[in-house]
């Protein structure tokens, strides 16, 4: 186990600690390797800009300003099932109105869900399969 000081190619500077023999370079590898890479930091950025969040009318936000962030972070990941579940919905709409109106209101909700202790809560348990039980439960 040992430590280096990585300068990544953002410029910044990290501390990793990297773990393993280094018997043929691994760890040496390792740390060249990390130095091609942006930082964290500059990585969590670069993702958050490179996906455009769909606008889906989601309302404010209520908590700790913590709370907001993380929770901002788990609903641009619901945004595309959002938009999916819409085109879903809509698609069904004329064969099975019950159901569209179901996933519609499971979808409304979700946009109008304000706390953020809410969504932190379930961030992992909201997808699909979720949103479709939410649905079957309001028939």
């Amino acid at each position: 186990m040992s430590k280096y000081t990585i300068t990544h190619a953002c410029g910044h500077e990290e501390v990793h600690n990297i773990v393993g023999t280094n018997v043929h370079g691994e760890r040496d590898k390792k740390a060249e390797w990390l130095s091609t890479r942006l930082c964290y930091e500059c990585y969590k950025k670069a993702q958050k800009e490179a996906v455009p969040v769909p606008d889906v009318g989601y309302v404010a936000l209520e908590g700790s300003e913590k709370q907001i962030a993380w929770a901002e972070d788990i609903r641009a990941k619901v945004a595309p099932l959002i938009v999916d579940g819409q085109e879903k919905a809509n698609a069904a709409s004329h064969r099975n109105p019950a159901v569209a109106a179901a996933m519609n209101a499971v979808l409304q909700e979700l946009r109008e869900q304000s706390s953020a202790k809410w969504w932190i809560d379930h961030r992992d348990t909201i997808d699909f399969v979720w949103m479709s039980k939410q649905a079957k439960e309001k028939m």
